[in-house]
């Protein structure tokens, strides 16, 4: 895809990975819909790209709504009249096991991470046409089980095999899929939780900047790859995952036990939404 003119929706796109990659698109030539849960922080990108000359609009929308998603597809397809590029960044998680997670903990996870993707999709394809392309910001958590973010990755791992899938479903229509496993990243994500401050520091020692998986993308988008894995280290767990699961389930039970006692029962509760 020739990303020249095209319009792109970037959900998530008031911080971290969808601001990084707001600009980078907008850079290459991209008409930029931002979408954030947070409306001054889609207004303050938004603006930024505006005052550099290039067209974007903002919108405050809650993925995981999915009335408010179609208000704001609707809003799109008035003002650019088309959408030739989905990239669906928004997300969020929390530091806390699975058993210990409220409902509100699994809605409010649920919400942006698989829910939005679905919405956001669904709004989607009926405004794209042939050569569009939907991205799909996961984790390499989607692969890769991740003790002590269950949830979150179970709703990553979901959002792999929708992928998948849709890659096979939208063929006919001309419509390109690519899905992204990136690692850890220096994001807003680690502020939008108080059971973050619990990170260990050897784990925020993994992070990636943002930027680096913008960069990836755009190169990914450019040339109609499905899959994108961001960093090297995390392309070795696959493959040992792959190669030798039962060494590779110690590897994960391993990870738990050093994690475990840091936020396990004992530990901070975790907020109700």
């Amino acid at each position: 895809m020739r990303l020249k003119d095209v319009v792109a929706v970037v959900t998530g796109g008031g911080s971290g990975l969808g601001e990084a990659l707001a600009y980078r698109l907008a850079r290459a030539g991209a008409r930029l819909a931002v979408i954030d849960l947070r409306a001054e922080r889609a207004v303050q990108v938004a603006g930024a790209l505006g005052r550099a000359g290039h067209d974007a609009a903002a919108l405050a929308v809650d993925v995981g709504d999915r009335a408010a998603v179609a208000r704001a597809f609707a809003q799109i397809g008035d003002r650019f009249g088309r959408v030739d590029l989905l990239v669906n960044c928004a997300g969020r998680s929390m530091l806390v096991p699975f058993l210990d997670m409220t409902n509100d903990d699994l809605a409010w996870v649920l919400g942006p991470n698989f829910l939005g993707v679905v919405y956001c999709i669904r709004a989607a394809v009926p405004l794209m046409s042939r050569g569009s392309r939907i991205v799909n910001v996961t984790s390499v958590s989607g692969r890769v089980p991740t003790p002590g973010e269950a949830f979150y990755s179970a709703c990553k791992a979901a959002v792999v095999s929708l992928s998948e899938a849709l890659e096979a479903e939208l063929a006919g229509r001309g419509i390109g899929v690519t899905v992204v496993l990136p690692g850890e990243m220096s994001t807003a994500l680690f502020a939008e939780h108080p059971s973050w401050e619990r990170r260990p520091a050897w784990q925020r020692r993994m992070e990636i900047p943002p930027e680096r998986v913008a960069e990836a993308i755009v190169r990914a988008v450019g040339r109609d790859r499905f899959e994108v894995v961001d960093r090297a280290s995390m392309r070795a767990a696959l493959l040992v995952q792959r190669a030798a699961p039962r060494l590779f389930r110690r590897g994960v039970a391993r990870y738990w036990r050093a994690l475990e006692p840091l936020i396990g029962r004992g530990a901070p509760a975790s907020r109700t939404t």
